[in-house]
């Protein structure tokens, strides 16, 4: 699994960021995003998150992308105590090639919101 520590010498606070994606009994680790899309509402009471994936093909077979009897699962895991799981794959096809492929998480919790903003923000990982 892909993992990026923080330690933030304010809030003293560790933090620890894994994406995994499963297909049907597949599964695949160790992915490294190629842009990350954080927005929050204005109260920042909720938030998405979107990785891309460029050339999914690298990833998946195509079979599989386009096999609607498989579903794609995205697993997004903050820390040890906060886990999300997304169905929410969006594959972008460009000239009928699969170009990008999208997972959209929904955080609900403000102060994982909060805190992933920060993260995210220290790390240099938005753009």
């Amino acid at each position: 699994m892909y993992t990026i520590n923080l330690r933030r010498v304010l809030y003293t606070f560790f933090m620890t960021l894994k994406i995994k994606f499963e297909v049907h009994s597949n599964t695949l680790e160790n992915l490294i995003p190629d842009f990350i899309r954080f927005t929050s509402s204005i109260n920042e009471e909720t938030s998405t998150i979107t990785l891309n994936f460029y050339n999914p093909t690298k990833l998946f077979n195509l079979n599989l992308m386009i096999n609607e009897e498989e579903s794609i699962k995205a697993i997004l895991f903050l820390n040890f105590n906060w886990k999300y799981t997304t169905k929410d794959i969006r594959i972008i096809w460009v000239k009928g090639k699969p170009f990008i492929l999208q997972a959209v998480f929904l955080l609900t919790s403000k102060p994982e919101s909060k805190s992933l903003k920060i993260y995210l923000d220290q790390n240099n990982l938005l753009k």
